[in-house]
């Protein structure tokens, strides 16, 4: 792995203190480099808007519902980490047509997927979200992959009308994660709102024991990047038009 140098060798002291002050420079401004470039290819890779659809029996999106047949259960698909409904879940209609085919008929086109953020926001802000556009009293069958499950989870136990016993919220929460304290109690009040039933639920190699996908093996291998790209002009050049 390269990495930037605490100082560079030279003969010439005057050279060597300019080169200490540049190198220091750019030690201090790579984590905020690292943060910039994270988000910006976080926000490419993500869709712009957390939106509930209506999945077509051709696989393509239509709008939610207007009217909710509350008394018949909908299947909702939920998507992984960087992923979507058609990369996680296409190969259902394109590999196992006749599976498919039933799923269309048993649910008589009551098939909703949700499209959400995964890299910069967390799985409780997407549950938030996804609840802000399920209406009251709904039954779901539920289909989920990767972090998907994590929403499923998180479905799952407020339908029992709360989230985390109210002892929880206020003991063990490590400073830094104020904000998820914060989003657990507006998870509390959107589900005094609303009645969800989970009748079924499917999860596909969910991390609910916890992931380190996104942990500090993504700023290893931003480093890296970052490293290299004194190597390697034109990668430069095109890395920092991305950001910008």
């Amino acid at each position: 792995m390269i990495e930037i140098p605490f100082e560079i060798e030279s003969h010439d002291r005057s050279r060597k203190n300019i080169a200490k002050v540049v190198v220091k420079f750019f030690s201090i401004i790579k984590d905020w480099v690292v943060d910039k470039v994270t988000l910006a290819i976080a926000r490419r890779i993500e869709p712009d808007t957390n939106s509930l659809n209506t999945l077509l029996p051709d696989f393509k999106f239509g709008n939610a519902p207007t009217t909710w047949q509350n008394k018949k259960p909908y299947l909702l698909f939920i998507h992984g980490t960087a992923s979507s409904t058609e990369g996680s879940f296409r190969g259902i209609m394109d590999h196992n047509a006749s599976t498919w085919s039933r799923l269309v008929s048993l649910y008589n086109g009551n098939i909703l997927c949700f499209e959400h953020k995964t890299l910069t926001e967390s799985p409780i802000k997407n549950t938030i979200d996804l609840i802000s556009q399920l209406p009251n009293d709904i039954q779901l069958d539920l289909v989920t992959h990767s972090r998907g499950g994590l929403i499923g989870e998180v479905l799952t136990r407020i339908q029992y009308g709360s989230f985390f016993d109210k002892s929880i919220k206020a003991k063990n929460i490590n400073k830094e994660y104020d904000h998820v304290l914060k989003e657990i109690v507006e998870l509390d009040k959107v589900i005094r709102l609303k009645k969800i039933k989970i009748n079924n639920f499917i999860r596909v190699a969910c991390p609910a024991g916890g992931t380190s996908l996104l942990d500090k093996k993504l700023d290893l291998w931003l480093n890296i990047l970052l490293n290299g790209f004194k190597i390697i002009p034109f990668i430069r050049a095109y890395a920092f038009q991305f950001v910008l």
